[in-house]
């Protein structure tokens, strides 16, 4: 996926997996079926003590709460100076302050960010 294309993806479940999956460092991401009323996506994430646990993947771009974690996460991968940097670019354009930016806008952030390339996970039944 292009780094440009990722501004195309609206807020909600695709932005929340990408984020999980590419920033976050969650494995086998996957949409799952919850008791037919709606779509989820669960993947593994370790837990403190580096073990891989299943869990639902978090909101991250639409809920302020879980996307300061991304914050944290581009720390802790030495991330933090270009992810603040691509945050600013993407709130100037909409001329606003860096510190008001919206969970989807500091998600799109991060995941330019990035430096290799990003994984889309794929939907069932697309091929």
């Amino acid at each position: 996926m292009k780094k440009t294309e990722i501004d195309k993806i609206p807020a909600g479940p695709e932005l929340d997996t990408l984020v999980a999956e590419n920033v976050m460092g969650w494995r086998e991401v996957r949409r799952q079926s919850k008791n037919g009323e709606r779509d989820i996506y669960v993947g593994k994430k370790q837990d403190k003590l580096g073990r891989w646990r299943s869990a639902e993947v978090r909101p991250y771009s639409t809920d302020p709460n879980e996307s300061m974690a991304i914050e944290s996460r581009m720390k802790e991968l030495g991330l933090s100076k270009k992810y603040l940097m691509q945050l600013s670019q993407i709130t100037e354009a909409t001329r606003m302050p860096a510190d008001w930016a919206t969970p989807a806008q500091r998600c799109r952030a991060a995941l330019k960010a990035m430096r290799t390339p990003l994984r889309l996970v794929r939907k069932p039944g697309r091929d």
